[in-house]
């Protein structure tokens, strides 16, 4: 399996033989909220290949980010989806008590 970066954002693809089959992307996020303003981190997206599914190439992908990401000094990582992933990857829920959703309708 190799791993191979690319240096726009932080994109990883797992190959197999000639073949990729998984792929993570971490694009630039900014959470901003009046006078703060925090550079982060959002994942998205993270696939692999159903036949390849299920045997830990996802979850190397995203430990091998997360590594990128500290060695980058990034402060903040947001992953979308279910909290519950989170602690296989030592990561944990939580928003600065400043920050509000800047989406319409929803309660901050």
């Amino acid at each position: 399996m190799w791993f191979r970066q690319c240096s726009l954002y932080l994109s990883l693809v797992a190959e197999e033989g000639s073949h990729i089959v998984g792929r993570i992307l971490f694009t630039p996020a900014i959470i901003s909220a009046e006078t703060r303003r925090i550079e982060a981190m959002g994942l998205a997206p993270l696939a692999v290949v159903p036949d390849h599914q299920r045997k830990g190439i996802g979850t190397r992908l995203v430990r091998r980010e997360i590594v990128l990401l500290k060695q980058r000094s990034c402060p903040v990582i947001i992953v979308p989806g279910s909290p519950g992933i989170l602690p296989k990857f030592q990561l944990r829920t939580g928003l600065p008590a400043w920050y509000r959703m800047p989406v319409a309708g929803c309660a901050g």
